[in-house]
């Protein structure tokens, strides 16, 4: 009987420890997870951010090269609005700058074209081809100082 007892008094006791260890795992256990959920969140909101870079650059690429595309097809407004659509996303791209003053040039809006010009040197003054893109567009709005700074600017870097 004297067995019985203490098994029954040992239960009782491992009861008790484990009824006052409940609250400190259920602690662990929400700690945990918490700190987990929190680490997946931040994975989850980088990964967002780079996916939304991959697709801006997969959008900037489309409407730059689709845009390019109409302008060699003669599609000059088409070719406008893609091209447009391209800065919409990176408003710092001298090439789409360098295509659209092409497109202006071609369509004989020369105020439009050297402005678009002037923005594609400014973002990219190491392009020797938009330099004397705009070069030429200051020679035909009658700029020929600007001009011949430019020509000799690019003579220098270019020899």
């Amino acid at each position: 009987m004297k067995l019985v007892g203490e098994r029954e008094a040992l239960g009782i006791q491992v009861k008790n420890n484990f009824c006052r260890c409940i609250p400190v795992l259920l602690f662990i256990v929400f700690f945990v997870g918490c700190s987990s959920a929190h680490r997946a969140t931040n994975k989850n909101t980088s990964q967002l951010k780079a996916s939304s870079i991959v697709e801006d650059t997969f959008d900037y690429d489309y409407y730059f090269l689709e845009g390019t595309k109409q302008k060699l097809l003669g599609n000059y407004n088409d070719a406008i609005l893609l091209l447009n659509s391209a800065l919409m996303i990176n408003k710092f791209s001298a090439a789409s700058y360098f295509q659209l003053s092409q497109i202006y040039f071609t369509t004989r809006n020369i105020a439009k074209a050297l402005n678009y010009g002037r923005l594609a040197v400014r973002y990219d003054d190491t392009n020797s081809v938009y330099e004397l893109n705009l070069a030429r567009l200051y020679h035909d709005v009658c700029k020929i100082d600007s001009s011949l700074l430019l020509y000799k600017q690019i003579s220098t870097v270019n020899p």
